[in-house]
């Protein structure tokens, strides 16, 4: 639990500067790996598809299979609607690292295989990026 009290009662602070929204959304995200593609300066970096639960203009939260180490660096291509009546999508890039990972327990009510889940703080975003991240978190809490 982020605000409010945890199991023993004892009163926890929300870190986060920027509003958050938990609704999907969409991103490529490119890890450093030993396989798959080469960077522009040659380092070999893994791009994945990833489910967004909870972005904000300071950053988000994903799903993922395989684990990843906090301070390991992400580049992210996210992808969210800005007209949904018109159907338009926009992405934003951003460069991010990882704060926290926290692994799922399975249940009956979590279908799909991911295993873990990464809070990532954006490091560079483009400040018109995260001014439409901001709108869009903005937009959609009632």
């Amino acid at each position: 639990m982020r605000n409010g009290k945890n199991k023993k009662g004892v009163d926890l602070k929300e870190n986060r500067k920027c509003q958050r929204r938990n609704k999907y959304l969409f991103a490529f995200c490119q890890y450093p790996s030993g396989r798959r593609m080469l960077d522009v300066q040659g380092n070999p970096v893994e791009i994945e598809e990833n489910i967004v639960w909870d972005a904000g203009g300071g950053g988000v939260m994903i799903e993922r299979e395989k684990f990843i180490s906090t301070r390991e660096k992400i580049l992210m291509e996210i992808y969210f609607p800005t007209d949904e009546v018109n159907n338009t999508i926009i992405s934003v890039f951003a460069e991010g690292e990882v704060s926290w990972v926290k692994k799922i327990q399975k249940n009956n009510c979590f279908k799909g295989s991911n295993k873990y889940r990464v809070g990532i703080k954006f490091n560079d975003i483009i400040e018109e990026d995260k001014k439409n991240i901001i709108k869009y978190v903005k937009k959609k809490i009632i």
